[in-house]
């Protein structure tokens, strides 16, 4: 195989043109290509989609297809909605096929992926067989360079948000076991506990303070517990010393 077929089968694995995309869709879902362009043409799902333009067989171009009476002085939108809505009309009731339609498309794997997570019987081999938009700086104009161009499609986002929620949720609730005298694993920090031990308090409460968020202070372990308790408690020298032994940082038990 030559190169530019090469190039012309990755391009066709990139984009799908909207007339394409009326067809395979009627075939997947075993209908009519009137109820399918309808559903295409709706605001709605054109408003999820990413569109191309082939601008030749190997090349394809970001473009952006604007909601009706939406205007920007930043860039020429290569058609409303309303406008690409009436083009499928067109084409799904009177076979008509508007020059300015013919090359516009949506990027394949987006549009598959989309499909699929609405519940469209759509085989995996054809997302498989599908890439993200590829574009390199020839292919990219000016009026659309800064627009991103991302297969974040709502199922995986609420995926993802979801996840992110739950690992914040737990991170909170160690949060406030660390900070919770009643919780099991930190019940010695419970004042009202009969067997409390203040100087193991005291030892845990010196630690976090000297090392849970790293230590920068040039003076050794010794002397900032001992400043740390003379201040704060003005503790005896005998238990700075029990306290200082055992804050301080070893992987290992003394011999």
């Amino acid at each position: 195989m030559g190169i530019i077929e090469r190039q012309k089968q990755d391009i066709q694995k990139q984009i799908i043109l909207i007339i394409e995309a009326i067809e395979y869709l009627a075939t997947v879902d075993n209908t009519d290509i009137q109820t399918v362009g309808a559903y295409i043409a709706d605001t709605d799902f054109l408003a999820t989609q990413h569109f191309l333009l082939l601008t030749s067989p190997t090349k394809i171009k970001p473009t952006k297809i604007n909601d009706d009476g939406y205007y920007s002085c930043e860039y020429e939108p290569y058609c409303y909605h309303g406008e690409l809505q009436t083009w499928i009309n067109d084409f799904i009731y009177n076979s008509v096929i508007n020059t300015k339609l013919q090359p516009l498309g949506f990027a394949k794997k987006r549009f598959l992926l989309h499909l699929q997570n609405k519940g469209f019987a759509i085989s995996d081999d054809d997302i498989k067989n599908s890439f993200s938009p590829i574009y390199d700086d020839m292919c990219i104009g000016d009026d659309v360079a800064g627009f991103a161009f991302y297969e974040a499609l709502p199922k995986d986002y609420n995926i993802l948000l979801q996840e992110n929620k739950e690992l914040r949720a737990e991170i909170e609730q160690l949060k406030n076991k660390q900070l919770n005298p009643n919780s099991p694993q930190y019940g010695y920090l419970d004042s009202n506990n009969k067997y409390f031990a203040i100087e193991m308090k005291i030892a845990h409460e010196v630690w976090n303070n000297l090392y849970l968020k790293d230590n920068h202070s040039p003076l050794p372990h010794g002397r900032q517990v001992k400043n740390y308790l003379k201040e704060k408690y003005k503790a005896t020298d005998k238990a700075i010393g029990r306290i200082t032994t055992i804050t301080n940082p070893k992987d290992k038990l003394s011999s």
